[in-house]
């Protein structure tokens, strides 16, 4: 039978789903010990569908389903094939080694967070934990595990990137690689590919036919006349999406599963800046405007003008009886939030990227587990991903990010398992600033994810 209009793709996907076991017959669960009763019904499902794959797949579920404990689950299954490394943001380190801790039940010396890409390999740790950056510089690590953890994996998504050149060609050779992400597609497929291919080389060999088939990859030509290919169209969108699906990809999001999660609501504060701010913020607009270079500066002031509200609306809530996660930007706003809290005297944890990694998850337990302090003061490329803040009744964006996956990232560090009431979602915008610009971006770019 001919299809017509759908590449070779697809003939490609039939043969690749026919050379795996079917997922009934992959319930072997003695082998994951007692960590399978801990699973939820979705978590067990991923599970399963995983190891029917041969362990190489991009977990694509929400965040908030619990990626962690399902790849955990997996390793322990896999666990007489040989050694794990779990390569993430330096950033969770941390958190990954207690989960390993608390779900496998692993001691000290079997577990090796990695601390410089020269150190000696410890040859009694079963489990090896390493930042991307550290990763890449390590050598000789080919052979060595069998299993290949990478968390927050759209970190490879540029495969020009130097980290996916040398990361790739490990996970290539690896026996089981299972990448996480809850945002696997960020904002265009182009980006996809280094992680599939990762995955499943052989199925996605071929980028120049990819992005053709997926992107458009129009040929283009830039103002010094130098012609390009185009990737940031998106094209045959369901098929590719049939063609993740039903090869690699596991992917389920929020609303379909059955969680009993609390209801997350979202508000927009409308602020007003100082006059003066106002002015200053308009001239720099008609000077160079904002569609060239300027942005970074704009982006910046944008901020420091936001503050003086900010401040007040934070202090505003100050006798609620809740507790809030704040996102910002930079390091002047962070820094002006903290004065005003310090000065009235209201606790709050501070994590941003001069915030050493070893004492990271010492700051989330302190918002977790101590009520009086009321606020993480949390930055939006340092902390978005990784962290569970499940004690937070709200998050606030005093600033925003232009990748809609950092924002639904920093959404999902309260509103995920675990957590009892409903979360409110409240976003400080200002219409004088480039506010607007970035929220109707975020909004045209989230129609991709």
């Amino acid at each position: 039978m001919e299809i017509i209009g759908v590449s070779g793709y697809v003939e490609k996907a039939i043969k690749f789903k026919a050379a795996k076991p079917h997922v009934e017959e992959c319930q072997n669960k003695e082998k994951i010990g007692s960590l399978w009763e801990a699973l939820l019904s979705h978590q067990k499902e991923g599970v399963k569908e995983v190891i029917a794959r041969n362990g190489r797949v991009l977990l694509g579920d929400d965040m908030g389903l619990g990626k962690t404990i399902q790849a955990l689950a997996i390793a322990e299954y896999y666990k007489d094939d040989g050694k794990v490394l779990v390569i993430c943001p330096a950033s969770v380190s941390g958190n990954w080694e207690s989960e390993i801790k608390k779900w496998l039940g692993a001691k000290d010396e079997e577990i090796w967070i990695v601390k410089t890409g020269k150190e000696a390999n410890q040859d009694q740790a079963q489990y090896t934990i390493a930042s991307y950056e550290i990763a890449k510089k390590r050598e000789g690590w080919t052979g060595r595990f069998q299993i290949i953890i990478a968390d927050e994996s759209h970190f490879l998504k540029d495969r020009q990137s130097d980290r996916t050149k040398k990361l790739a060609p490990l996970m290539k050779k690896t026996k089981r690689v299972v990448l996480l992400s809850g945002t696997p597609a960020e904002s265009r497929p182009a980006e996809l590919f280094a992680q599939i291919n990762i995955v499943a080389p052989v199925l996605f060999s071929n980028y120049d036919e990819y992005i053709k088939r997926f992107c458009g990859g129009e040929r283009r030509m830039n103002k010094d006349g130098k012609r390009y290919i185009d990737t940031k169209g998106a094209t045959n969108t369901e098929e590719l999406h049939w063609l993740l699906n039903s090869t690699i990809l596991i992917r389920r999001k929020k609303e379909d599963v059955n969680l009993g999660l609390p209801s997350k609501t979202r508000q927009i504060i409308h602020i007003e800046i100082p006059a003066t701010s106002k002015r200053e913020l308009q001239e720099m607009k008609k000077k160079k405007g904002v569609d060239k270079p300027n942005f970074l500066k704009l982006y910046e002031e944008s901020g420091r003008a936001k503050v003086p509200a900010i401040q007040d609306y934070l202090l505003s809530l100050k006798d609620d009886n809740k507790k809030y996660i704040v996102f910002a930007h930079h390091k002047d706003v962070m820094d002006q939030i903290c004065y005003v809290l310090r000065r009235e005297q209201i606790r709050f944890i501070r994590i941003d990227g001069q915030t050493d990694v070893k004492i990271r998850q010492d700051f989330v337990d302190k918002f977790q587990d101590e009520r009086e302090v009321k606020f993480a003061i949390l930055s939006l490329t340092a902390a978005s991903t990784g962290l569970n803040f499940q004690a937070a009744d709200g998050v606030i964006f005093a600033e925003l990010s232009w990748n809609p996956s950092t924002i639904a990232q920093g959404e999902n560090r309260a509103h995920r398992i675990g957590r009892v009431g409903d979360v409110e979602i409240k976003y400080i915008l200002s219409k004088d600033t480039l506010d607007m610009v970035q929220w109707h971006m975020l909004k045209k770019k989230s129609k991709v994810l």
